[in-house]
């Protein structure tokens, strides 16, 4: 082995070392704080490490891998929805000129901007909740 290869082996070591020392440490402060995702402090917004990852950087790139997964899968569901659909309209366009006399076009746009202004206060809702702003989160949650 060379001497940069030695090097990194010790490094790599004492990265899994930290942490375990970490998670050890982590379980002696409490595991309701870690269920929650909370420092050893008690308030949100301070990284901890999950119980089954052994360094920061596997936990960060298990989370990328995952969410990478989670658009692949949405991707392949829509597209398969969209074929379909394409595939029924082409193959029964009388179904879809009939269909269209029973649309409102109120109803429509009311339900557009139920959606729109629900998907907004929920946001704004997760932003209260990071900042601890629990009466503007429980007014939020209340509207949405």
């Amino acid at each position: 082995m060379s001497p940069d290869s030695t090097h990194a082996a010790a490094n790599v070591t004492d990265r899994v070392t930290d942490g375990a020392a970490d998670r050890a440490a982590g379980r002696l402060a409490g595991r309701t704080a870690d269920r929650l995702g909370f420092s050893q402090g008690g308030y949100p917004g301070k990284f901890t490490l999950a119980h089954h990852f052994d360094t920061p950087e596997q936990q960060y790139g298990a989370a990328k891998l995952g969410i990478w997964l989670f658009l692949v899968t949405e991707i392949l569901l829509f597209s398969g929805l969209f074929c379909i659909y394409a595939i029924y309209r082409a193959h029964h366009p009388e179904v879809f000129l009939f269909a269209h006399t029973f649309l409102d076009k109120n109803l429509g746009a009311t339900n557009t901007v139920v959606l729109l202004f629900s998907s907004f206060t929920m946001a704004w809702g997760v932003r209260a909740a990071q900042l601890g702003q629990r009466r503007l989160l429980s007014l939020l949650l209340l509207i949405t």
